[in-house]
């Protein structure tokens, strides 16, 4: 199935945005792919599923699009983000029953905005940002003598009404002990138990990410890839 953007939208975006997103397909494990494009590139859009509809995240796909949006959007203005692989993994838990909450660490717990942790050492890459006016702005952090050592926390750029979904991050030189998949699964459970669809995503090349949502009791629903492309800056700018 193919759907094509609002045309206001696309429009907006290829005259004045920073960031477009021509292309994107998505495909459950146990259904039928849908593509969603902006309405210049139908004609691609119908080519690629009449070509990759059953397998539309091996390489040639991947290829195809690139073959034949880089230069469309190039005259638009835009370039391929970096060549980075887009085709990402999204793992649900819809019922707090689904998590695997014994697996949660002692040194494990659920913080909001209004908490203090600045007493705290944050050894991983990420400052933890909640709004604490919102109660349900919440994370998941790890603690050991002091210092935060691996969290889970909400992405607001994906969310809806009855769906949130998060991130985790843990720090070098604690990875692969059971912090991540403890602070996803104490966050996805305080979700959960608030009535949220809770999801996860990881791209498929990162077996270690897919780990840590299976662990805290994720399961894998769909793929999806998704064409980003940046505005390209003019000559002398930052």
């Amino acid at each position: 199935m193919i759907y094509t953007e609002d045309a206001d939208f696309v429009n907006f975006t290829l005259t004045d945005g920073e960031i477009a997103v021509p292309f994107s397909v998505t495909k459950p494990l146990d259904g039928s792919c849908s593509i969603t494009v902006y309405a210049p590139f139908l004609g691609i859009a119908e080519e690629f599923e009449r070509l990759y509809a059953e397998d539309p995240f091996t390489d040639s796909a991947v290829a195809f699009l690139k073959e034949h949006l880089t230069e469309p959007m190039h005259r638009y203005g835009f370039k391929l983000s970096r060549d980075i692989d887009n085709r990402i993994r999204t793992f649900l838990i819809r019922d707090v029953g689904e998590v695997h909450s014994d697996i949660c660490l002692a040194n494990t717990r659920i913080v909001s905005g209004a908490d203090d942790l600045e007493s705290l050492v944050n050894l991983t890459t990420h400052a933890i940002e909640m709004d604490a006016d919102d109660p349900d702005d919440i994370s998941a952090i790890a603690v050991e003598n002091g210092k935060i050592i691996a969290y889970a926390t909400l992405n607001d750029v994906f969310e809806g009404e009855d769906f949130l979904e998060i991130s985790v991050e843990c720090a070098l030189g604690y990875r692969g002990q059971g912090y991540a998949s403890s602070c996803a699964a104490a966050l996805a459970k305080e979700l959960a138990t608030r009535g949220y669809t809770v999801s996860y995503k990881c791209r498929h090349t990162n077996a270690a990410s897919a780990r840590v949502a299976m662990k805290a009791g994720f399961k894998e629903t769909s793929m999806e890839y998704n064409f980003v492309c940046y505005r390209e800056k003019e000559r002398g700018e930052e």
